[in-house]
Parts: C-alpha cells; structure tokens; sequence
C-alpha cells in the first residue's frame, strides 16, 4: 500500500496513516468458524473478515482480515479488530448503526461521539462523503456475517 506525501492531511491523520500501514488483525491467522466478503464498488475496495464465533455463533472469539483496499478501508478494519473481540452480534450491530450515523451527519461533532467509541480518528472522514463507504465497508461487512447465519 502506497501513502503518498501529497495526501491530504485533513483525511489522512497521522493515527489513520499508523493503522493503514500496520493493520491489526491483517491476515492472522485465527481458528475461522465464519467469513465474510464485502465489496465497495465506488472505490473498489475488497474485504474479507474471519471470524471464531462462539456461544451460538453469537459472540466474536477472534477476527482477521484480508483486503484489496484503500487505506481508509484498511484502517477501519484495524480499528475493527481491535473493537469487537469478545463483543456480541448485537453490540457490533449497534455499534456499526451509531457509526453509520456518526460518519454520515456531517453536523455532528463527531470527534466527541467517536471518541466514546474509540474510534476518533475516523472523524475526518465524515467531511468526505465520497469516502465514508471507505470506513464503513468492514463494519457492514461484520454485520453480513449474522444476517448469513
């Protein structure tokens, strides 16, 4: 993955650049129960999330990933496995719902609902529309998993 130096710094932080260059759970290896492929057609990002489900394919164990992404999307998905580990399908989806909203209202100052989420410095992003499939595609890809079960 290349960032360039040209980027713009408003959407590429220095923390979303860190996860986008040293990914949390890219391609680790984990004992998979489930996965999942998501696609953005805007950007032409690819995900695929694996998932160890237990406690009735209810609970997320562990969870890995490999992408074809920008690094917006790559990012995201760091953030991802670093947020759901031991949460519940209904957590993630609420989580994925708030997100949704926060991403998506450009009126919201997101930086103080994100952060309750830990997941702050997506913030920028919401000022690019045309970027926020980016974010969201691991997190509605997550979702995908529940609604196949």
């Amino acid at each position: 993955m290349h960032l360039s130096k040209k980027s713009n710094t408003k959407l590429y932080n220095d923390a979303l650049k860190k996860q986008a260059l040293n990914p949390i759970g890219l391609n680790k290896a984990i004992n998979i129960t489930h996965s999942v492929e998501g696609y953005n057609a805007s950007c032409g990002d690819e995900i695929t999330i694996h998932l160890e489900l237990v406690d009735d394919n209810t609970r997320i164990n562990d969870i890995a990933f490999e992408t074809e992404s920008c690094a917006i999307c790559r990012a995201s998905a760091s953030l991802l496995c670093q947020s759901v580990e031991g949460l519940t399908n209904e957590k993630v989806a609420s989580i994925t719902k708030q997100l949704q909203i926060i991403l998506k209202d450009t009126n919201l100052d997101n930086q103080i609902e994100l952060s309750k989420l830990n997941l702050e410095l997506l913030s920028p992003i919401s000022q690019f529309p045309s970027r926020v499939n980016c974010a969201l595609l691991p997190w509605e890809t997550l979702i995908d998993v529940f609604s196949e079960k």
